[in-house]
C-alpha cells in the first residue's frame, strides 16, 4: 500500500548543489512516479508552471530565486500544494518566513531518507484521500447539476454548495465568483408572504422542515412559483434547500380552474363559481343579519337574433350583455352566465329597496347601448332578496326566477321583485 501510493506522486526537487539533487532525484525515483529536478528556485517555478506537481521538496538559499522567493510564488496558485525545506543552514528570519508560507515539512541537511518517505508516504495518502472525495463530490454534483430543482446547502447564512440550475436561475457562474449573491438570494422576498425573505424561512426551518409554495422574482424580475423544502442537519449545523420550479403547473391548474368556473363565451362567472360564491355569502349573511338580493336576467326575444343574424351575432351580444353588466356592478357583486341568454346577480349587503334601484339602472343601461350590427336589445328582470324563513339560497333564486316569469308576463323590458 505504502509503496503504491508513493508510485502515484509526482515530485519537483529544487537544489542548486548538483550532487546533492541528483542524489535525491535517483532515490526518489525508484519510489515515485515522477521526480524532476531544477538548479534554483526562477526554474523550480518554471517547472511548476509547466507541468502540475504534488510535492515540492527545496532548498531555501540559492541563486536568482531562493527557496522561499519561490514559495511565495507558488502559493499565489497553489495555496494547498505540500512544500518541504531542506536547508544546511538555520536562520530566524527564514524560519518564521517558512512559518507564514505553510510550509509542510522542514528537514535539515543532510537529509534523513526514512523519515522523509514517511513524510512523502503521509502525503500521499492524503491525496489520494482527496482524490477520492474529490471524485465523489463531482459525482455528487453531477447528480444534483442532472436535478431540474434548485438546490442550495447554507451555513451562517452564507452558500456552501449549490447545484447548476440554482446557478443558471440567478444568471451565475458560481458562488465563488458572485459573493454578494450570498446576500441577495437570502434577502429575497417571497411574494406570498408579506415582510418574509428567504433568510426568514432558512431561520425558521431550523425548528422544523419547510413544505412551502412560494413566489419569488428571477433576475429579469418575473415571478416564478416553487415549492420549497427545508431539511436542517443539527450536527453541520447546516440547512439544504431545495426549490421546485412549479409555475408551468400552478399555470395549467390556474387555467383548468377557470375553464371549471369561468363560462367560456362570455368569460364571467359559470353557473358553478357562482353558487359557490352565493353560498358563501348566504351563509354570511344569515350568520350576521344582512341584507343580500338576487337578480336574473333574461334577454329579451334572442331567438330573433340568432334566427335573423346567425349564431355568430347571437354569441357577441351574449358577451357585450355580460360586459356592460359587470361594467355596472360592484366589486363586491357577482355576476354569472346562468344559462342561455339567462344571467343571474348577487348583491352582497344589499335590501331590496337599493336592490330594485341598482338592476333598473342596469336595464336602462342595456336598454340605452347599441350593440353590435347596431342592435338594440332590451332584457326582463326579477328580483327576490333573503327572507329570515328561507332555508337556503335555492329559495331565493326560485323566487328570482318567479320574478322573471312575471317580468316576461308583463310585457318584458322591466322588473319585477318577490
Amino acid at each position: 500500500m505504502k509503496d503504491n501510493l508513493l508510485k502515484r506522486l509526482t515530485i519537483l526537487i529544487v537544489e542548486d548543489d548538483e550532487q546533492i539533487g541528483l542524489a535525491l532525484q535517483e532515490f526518489l525515483q525508484k519510489k515515485c512516479a515522477d521526480v524532476y529536478l531544477a538548479r534554483d528556485g526562477q526554474e523550480g517555478y518554471e517547472a511548476f508552471k509547466l507541468k502540475p506537481m504534488d510535492v515540492i521538496i527545496t532548498d531555501i538559499t540559492m541563486p536568482r530565486l531562493n527557496g522561499l522567493e519561490m514559495t511565495k510564488l507558488i502559493r499565489i496558485h497553489s495555496p494547498d500544494i505540500p512544500i518541504i525545506i531542506s536547508t544546511a543552514y538555520v536562520h530566524e528570519h527564514f524560519m518564521l518566513e517558512a512559518i507564514e508560507l505553510n510550509i509542510t515539512h522542514y528537514h535539515r541537511k543532510p537529509l534523513n531518507m526514512k523519515l522523509l518517505l514517511a513524510q512523502l508516504t503521509t502525503i500521499a495518502k492524503n491525496l489520494y484521500y482527496k482524490q477520492l472525495l474529490d471524485e465523489k463530490n463531482r459525482l455528487v454534483q453531477h447528480v444534483i447539476d442532472f436535478q431540474s430543482n434548485m438546490i442550495a446547502v447554507f451555513k451562517n447564512q452564507k452558500i456552501r454548495f449549490c447545484n447548476k440550475s440554482f446557478l443558471e436561475f440567478f444568471k451565475i457562474e458560481s458562488v465563488e465568483m458572485s459573493p454578494k449573491c450570498h446576500e441577495a438570494f437570502l434577502n429575497l422576498h417571497i411574494v406570498t408572504q408579506q415582510k418574509c425573505t428567504i433568510h426568514t424561512l432558512i431561520e425558521r426551518s431550523k425548528k422544523s422542515n419547510l413544505n412551502e409554495k412560494v413566489q419569488i422574482k428571477d433576475f429579469q424580475g418575473k415571478k416564478r412559483t416553487f415549492q420549497m423544502y427545508s431539511t436542517y442537519l443539527p450536527l453541520e449545523d447546516e440547512i439544504i434547500l431545495s426549490l421546485s420550479d412549479i409555475s408551468q403547473l400552478e399555470e395549467k391548474h390556474r387555467l383548468m380552474e377557470e375553464m371549471a368556473t369561468v363560462d367560456f363565451l362570455t368569460q364571467v362567472n359559470n353557473r358553478m363559481k357562482f353558487l359557490a360564491l352565493l353560498e358563501a355569502a348566504y351563509e354570511s349573511a344569515k350568520r350576521y343579519h344582512q341584507p343580500l338580493s338576487i337578480a336574473m336576467f333574461d334577454i329579451d326575444f334572442f331567438k330573433r337574433i340568432n334566427d335573423e343574424y346567425g349564431h355568430n351575432v347571437g354569441d357577441k351580444v351574449l358577451r357585450e350583455f355580460a360586459q356592460e353588466i359587470l361594467h355596472n356592478i360592484r366589486k363586491s357583486d357577482q355576476f354569472a352566465r346562468w344559462g342561455g341568454e339567462e344571467f343571474i346577480l348577487f348583491l352582497s349587503h344589499t335590501d331590496k329597496h337599493k336592490a330594485l334601484l341598482s338592476v333598473e339602472k342596469l336595464r336602462k343601461a342595456i336598454e340605452s347601448k347599441s350593440f353590435c350590427h347596431n342592435l338594440h336589445i332590451t332584457c326582463s328582470v326579477g328580483i327576490s332578496y333573503l327572507k329570515e324563513e328561507d332555508g337556503s339560497y335555492e329559495h331565493i333564486i326560485n323566487r328570482a326566477d318567479e320574478a322573471l316569469y312575471e317580468a316576461k308576463a308583463a310585457g318584458r323590458n322591466c322588473v319585477k321583485m318577490i
